[in-house]
């Protein structure tokens, strides 16, 4: 059996959302590869959600593409392939059958497409707080959800990929951490109203209910549209410490994710141990 990777240096891309498709991929893509070239032992990159697309349901059909065959999946696929890492492709609108899904798409160091994560669960609110500005908003009425997990390692350190509003189903993480999972990505486009009430909370409790990583990679804000996104993409470790936190505008950050700390946790805080099955399915049986 390999050794585990101790520290895996990642690129997290806080990015504007334009109307041109192309330009946006573009200047994306584009800064990725400076991080990267500045930081040639990073091994990851991860985009936001709906990173090719503005965030609203009239623009979603519009935007789609084919995966991975589709022009946006092409340049991820040359992009990974070029700097030799793994690339979590924030998500993109995935056309298939005449149905849209929010997916994310994962590429490896030689451009293989090695997973997709189709959205789980549609994210549908109606907001209704002063003084954050409140959001209505939903999903449902342009997308359609995906079922299945998806998780991919990195030097034998496992990865786990949701979309934004999986976050808040701790259900879901904890299919994750059953699954060996030791980092949470969730690229997402948290907006403004919900983003400083909850969106930090949502990473430690994930975090520390599993003993993982948790991140979030957002959409740098632009105020212009009606949906706006909070930015503050952020990575919390298993202890439930943030050790990394955008602002609200265009940013590039290196992380380290420190996996020796998910060893520790796990060990020093053994709750995975303990689980009462017997209890979860009676619950669950109820409801």
């Amino acid at each position: 059996m390999s050794r585990k990777a101790n520290v895996i240096k990642v690129i997290i891309a806080q990015m504007p959302v334009g109307h041109n498709k192309e330009a946006t991929v573009a200047h994306t893509l584009g800064e990725v590869r400076k991080a990267a070239k500045a930081n040639p032992t990073a091994k990851l990159a991860i985009l936001p959600e709906s990173f090719n697309c503005p965030y609203g349901p009239e623009h979603f059909r519009k935007y789609s593409e084919s995966v991975p065959n589709g022009p946006t999946c092409k340049a991820l696929s040359n992009l990974a392939k070029e700097l030799k890492i793994y690339i979590i492709g924030g998500s993109i609108m995935e056309l298939d059958d005449n149905k849209v899904y929010n997916t994310s798409t994962i590429w490896g160091p030689s451009g293989e497409f090695i997973g997709r994560h189709r959205k789980i669960h549609l994210f549908a609110v109606d907001i209704r707080k002063e003084n954050l500005g409140g959001c209505t908003f939903s999903e449902f009425t342009e997308l359609t959800a995906g079922k299945d997990i998806t998780t991919f390692e990195i030097e034998g350190r496992k990865f786990g990929v949701g979309v934004c509003h999986d976050i808040r189903f701790d259900e879901l993480a904890k299919i994750y951490r059953m699954e060996g999972t030791e980092a949470m990505i969730y690229p997402a486009a948290f907006c403004v109203c919900q983003g400083p009430m909850h969106l930090k909370m949502l990473q430690q409790a994930r975090a520390i209910d599993n003993g993982m990583f948790v991140g979030t990679v957002c959409c740098a804000r632009d105020p212009t549209p009606e949906y706006v996104a909070w930015g503050h993409s952020m990575i919390v470790d298993p202890w439930g410490q943030t050790i990394a936190e955008a602002g609200e505008k265009e940013e590039v950050m290196m992380v380290d994710f420190d996996f020796t700390k998910v060893d520790e946790f796990r060990k020093q805080i053994p709750i995975f141990n303990q689980r009462r099955t017997d209890l979860y399915s009676l619950v669950y049986k109820k409801n």
